[in-house]
């Protein structure tokens, strides 16, 4: 089966193969020097998106290369010179994935390979993004992501596009046509000109920006994925005008989605009282059959938010630095519950929510900076009602019996991270309640139980204890390691040698601890380690 593989002869599984690949830029680049078949294969998925990860602006020349002549003596006029040499692909069509800000980088750097008049240097960035742009509508790219940022104060945006450009894509719907994941930002710097005025000038960029939100609710009717990022607005009537126009265009490009799933919306530093951005929730409504996933970040309660009573299919619920009437109002019976806050949360709030859900709750994050409140009735309703949770992530609780029988419960628990409050252990009697509770705990994790995240707990000085009188399985462990180093290395590596599951460790040692770790499991940075929600 390899010899065929190697030969192209399976096309349908190494497309498969290839497309896993996709953000391995160096395995990707190997592949394409295995043949000339594996060539064409790897070929596109390298390029699909080069902004993201070249350290070297230098392919940048392979777009320029297919410029018409005229176009390249003008950038010769800029003082941009390059050998612009004749490529075996046409890499524009190959682009999927399109980032206004990681665009605009990438031609900086391009640019500050050559010598060139630096007070047009502003002029000839947006002059070359404009070109680059061109060239992917013209070699017939078919977009799958497109990251929009409408700032007009750094011109690090779509609105930056010149009237060629936004001519190309209204009479091209092909560039959009089969876009999966759309992402808007818009913040207060956008809505400083006059929405009515017929100027072309350099200071009503506006207009473009406008029109090309326009394009996308005609054309790209193929979103699975929506985020939208509303900040940093100073509220005045002349603002409150264009954001409701704004908003209409957003909501139109909800409106004209046949299977939207994903919606993700942030309103970062929004003051306005009467919450009229919401107008965009109600759009959902149109989705209430395809929508799967809500993400909601920094958003006040509104009435808006009870049409998502009527999301039929919505099992997904993330929410960050939300009011907790968003949470209450909420009865979906969902699969996946996640609540950030730097305060705390009254886990009465979120009680309808787990009693609607029940036995599909799968995954549940309450991730807090400041103690849970209702603590009781959140693990009671939890133990009666969600039996089958498989991912637990739950900080700043009380450890006590009520939550220790309550993990003992979980039969299909995989996955604990888990961070209660640490008393100061000022006595002895302390020290040995503390180390009957960490025996207690040991003994609670259930026999299903594969990855213990306990990075948020300082308790280094019982994680020997625990190890000793852990029964679970564990694959995956982070912990902090405090005094007593090497004690606790060898209760990890006693662990290690009695359940011989345990693979990858994310602890603090260094240097001849860190090598000798390293002959039994896998040491990994947190960031490498952890397990989202």
């Amino acid at each position: 089966m390899a010899s065929k593989i190697f030969m192209g002869d399976m096309p349908e599984l190494m497309e498969k193969i290839f497309k896993n690949l996709n953000n391995e830029i160096y395995s990707l680049h190997s592949c394409a020097l295995v043949s000339r078949h594996w060539c064409k294969m790897s070929i596109p998925q390298l390029w699909r998106n080069p902004f993201l990860f070249s350290k070297s602006p230098k392919f940048i020349s392979k777009y320029i290369s297919s410029l018409e002549d005229n176009d390249k003596f003008n950038l010769k006029e800029y003082g941009i010179v390059d050998d612009f040499p004749n490529t075996l692909f046409n890499y524009a069509r190959f682009l999927k994935v399109l980032n206004i800000s990681h665009l605009n980088a990438c031609v900086e750097q391009w640019m500050g390979s050559a010598k060139f008049n630096q007070q047009d240097k502003d002029k000839l960035k947006c002059h070359i993004v404009n070109l680059l742009l061109k060239i992917f509508i013209e070699s017939g790219a078919i977009l799958y992501r497109l990251d929009l940022e409408i700032y007009e104060k750094d011109g690090n945006n779509f609105s930056k596009m010149n009237s060629e450009v936004i001519y190309l894509i209204e009479q091209d719907m092909t560039f959009f046509s089969q876009l999966r994941v759309l992402s808007v930002d818009i913040v207060q710097d956008f809505f400083g000109f006059n929405l009515d005025s017929d100027s072309d000038s350099e200071y009503v960029y506006s207009f473009k920006a406008i029109t090309l939100l326009k394009t996308l609710a005609k054309c790209a009717m193929e979103i699975t994925e929506f985020r939208v990022n509303l900040c940093d607005f100073d509220y005045t009537p002349q603002i409150c005008n264009n954001l409701a126009y704004i908003i209409n265009l957003l909501e139109s490009i909800i409106q004209s989605q046949k299977h939207l799933q994903l919606f993700n919306i942030s309103c970062t530093d929004l003051l306005d009282p009467s919450g009229g951005f919401y107008g965009i929730i109600l759009a959902l409504n149109s989705q209430k059959t395809t929508l799967k996933e809500i993400i909601m970040n920094n958003c006040d309660y509104s009435t808006e938010f009870e049409i998502l009573k009527n999301c039929e299919n919505l099992d997904v619920i993330r929410i960050t630095q939300c009011d907790e009437e968003i949470v209450k109002i909420l009865n979906n019976k969902i699969n996946i519950l996640e609540i950030n806050s730097n305060d705390s949360i009254d886990a009465s709030n979120i009680i309808q929510t787990l009693e609607s859900s029940g036995s599909l709750l799968q995954r549940l994050k309450l991730d807090m900076r400041q103690n849970i409140k209702s603590q009781s009735s959140l693990i009671e309703t939890l133990m009666t009602f969600c039996p089958n949770i498989t991912y637990l992530y739950i900080s700043r609780i009380k450890l006590s019996n009520q939550l220790l029988e309550f993990i003992k419960s979980l039969r299909n628990l995989q996955f604990l991270t888990i961070c209660w409050d640490e008393p100061t252990i000022r006595t002895r009697a302390i020290k040995n309640e503390l180390e009957s509770n960490i025996i207690k705990f040991a003994g609670s994790l259930p026999s299903t139980l594969q990855y213990l995240d306990l990075n948020k707990l300082q308790f280094g000085l019982f994680i020997d204890i625990l190890l000793d009188h852990c029964d679970a399985p564990l694959k995956s462990l982070s912990f902090h390691i405090g005094h007593n180093i090497e004690k606790k290395i060898e209760a990890l590596i006693r662990f290690y040698t009695r359940k011989m599951t345990l693979n990858v460790v994310n602890v603090n040692v260094f240097g001849k601890n860190k090598e000798y770790l390293e002959e039994y499991v896998k040491l990994v940075s947190y960031n490498s380690f952890v397990v989202d929600c």
